[in-house]
C-alpha cells in the first residue's frame, strides 16, 4: 500500500498544465507542484482578494473619488481600476490580478497538498510563486480565461481540488481546465472574427504553410514524373481537353465536325 501510495504521489507530482485558452496545449506549462504551490496558500477567496492591492482601491471613494480618478487621466489597466473594484464587490466576484498579486505572501500550510507533489510545505515556503500556475489556477476557478470569478464559485473549486485525504486532486483540476478550453472554443464559434484568429493561429502554429509549400513539391514532382513516362495521360481528361484546346491553331476551333461553315 505505501508503494502504491508513494507512485500515484508522483505520478500527480509530475503532472504539468496549461492556460485554458491554450486550446491545443502546446504552449508553456507549469507542473503540478507549482500549481500546488499557488493552491495550498489559500482556502477562501477572502485570504487574496481583500488585502494589498484591494484595501488601495476600496478607500476610493465612489462618487467624488471615482469623478477625480477619472479626470486624472491615469492610465492602468482596466481591472485595477477603483470602478471595476467596486462593481466586482458589488456583483460578488473576485479578480484574477489580486490573486497573482497577493497569494505569494500568504504562508503555505497544508502538509498533505504538499506531500502529494512531493514536498514539505516548509519547502514550497522557500520557493518563488508561478505567474503562469496562478493564471492556471484562476482558468480552473472560472473555468475560462476570465479576469473575474465568482466568489463563490472560487471557494467550491478551490475545494473540490483537495481531495477527502487532503492530496491534490489533479484530475477535478484538469477537467475544469477542460472546460474551460470548451468555454473559449464555443465562443470563438460563436463571434466569426474569433474563429477566424483562431483559424489564423493554427495556421502559423502548425506550420501550415510550409505543409503547403511540401505538397505542391510533392505534387508537381509526381506531374513531372508522370509527364516523362506516360505524357499526356497523366492528365485527367478535363485537363488534357484544356491543353488540347489551348495549344489547337485558332482557324480550326469552332469548325464543324463536316468541314461546313460554322453556325452564326
Amino acid at each position: 500500500p505505501r508503494t502504491t501510495s508513494f507512485s500515484m504521489m508522483t505520478a500527480a507530482g509530475e503532472r504539468t498544465f496549461c492556460r485554458a485558452k491554450d486550446l491545443l496545449s502546446t504552449g508553456e506549462r507549469a507542473t503540478a507542484r507549482e500549481v500546488v504551490n499557488v493552491l495550498g496558500r489559500w482556502q477562501s477567496h477572502a485570504q487574496w482578494n481583500e488585502i494589498g492591492a484591494a484595501k488601495q482601491l476600496d478607500r476610493v471613494d465612489p462618487t467624488d473619488g471615482f469623478l477625480a480618478y477619472r479626470r486624472s487621466r491615469v492610465r492602468a489597466d482596466p481591472d485595477r481600476t477603483p470602478m471595476r473594484r467596486a462593481a466586482c464587490r458589488k456583483l460578488g466576484q473576485a479578480q484574477r490580478f489580486l490573486l497573482k498579486e497577493n497569494v505569494g505572501s500568504l504562508p503555505f500550510k497544508s502538509a498533505n497538498l504538499a506531500a502529494s507533489v512531493g514536498a514539505t510545505p516548509a519547502e514550497l515556503n522557500r520557493e518563488p510563486i508561478s505567474e503562469l500556475a496562478c493564471d492556471i489556477v484562476f482558468d480552473a476557478l472560472c473555468t475560462s480565461q476570465s479576469s473575474i470569478v465568482e466568489k463563490r464559485l472560487a471557494d467550491a473549486n478551490r475545494a473540490r481540488y483537495e481531495a477527502s485525504d487532503g492530496k491534490f486532486a489533479a484530475d477535478t483540476f484538469a477537467s475544469d481546465l477542460a472546460a474551460g478550453r470548451r468555454t473559449i472554443a464555443i465562443s470563438m464559434a460563436i463571434f466569426p472574427g474569433s474563429l477566424n484568429a483562431l483559424f489564423l493561429y493554427l495556421f502559423f502554429r502548425l506550420d501550415a504553410l510550409s505543409a503547403l509549400f511540401d505538397y505542391q513539391e510533392l505534387t508537381m514532382g509526381a506531374l513531372r514524373q508522370g509527364w516523362a513516362e506516360d505524357g499526356l495521360a497523366v492528365l485527367p481528361l478535363p485537363l488534357a481537353v484544356a491543353a488540347l484546346l489551348a495549344f489547337a491553331p485558332s482557324s480550326k476551333i469552332g469548325k464543324p465536325l463536316g468541314g461546313g461553315k460554322p453556325p452564326n
